[in-house]
């Protein structure tokens, strides 16, 4: 997901998330109830912050997509430094939880 797709994949498509995240930006996760819980570090926020509304929306979706295929997952929650902040980019509201949004997928 950080690297863009993968080789041999039908869909060539670059990195979506911000240049410089690892997963070192990941402090943790766990799935609660369908929900899967993902804390991410202020440096992972403060990267999504510097994109464009657009992008950030984008870097958003590509993670939850992602992350909805795995098995007992049903949606995500982001948090960053272990608090939900209220919007990204400003115009992303980020409370509450995401679901798999087709509109963001690849075919």
């Amino acid at each position: 997901m950080m690297e863009g797709s993968a080789r041999g994949d039908s869909v060539s498509a670059g990195p979506v998330l911000p240049e410089g995240l690892s997963s070192g930006d990941i402090i943790g996760i766990g799935v609660e109830e369908g929900t899967l819980l993902l804390n991410l570090s202020s440096r992972a926020l403060e990267s999504l912050e510097a994109l464009s509304p657009e992008d950030a929306r984008m870097a958003v979706y590509a993670m939850v997509n992602t992350l909805t295929l795995l098995p007992e997952t049903e949606q995500v929650a982001f948090f960053f430094d272990g608090l939900q902040v209220e919007t990204l980019s400003g115009t992303l509201y980020m409370y509450g939880t995401f679901l798999f949004n087709p509109f963001f997928a690849e075919d």
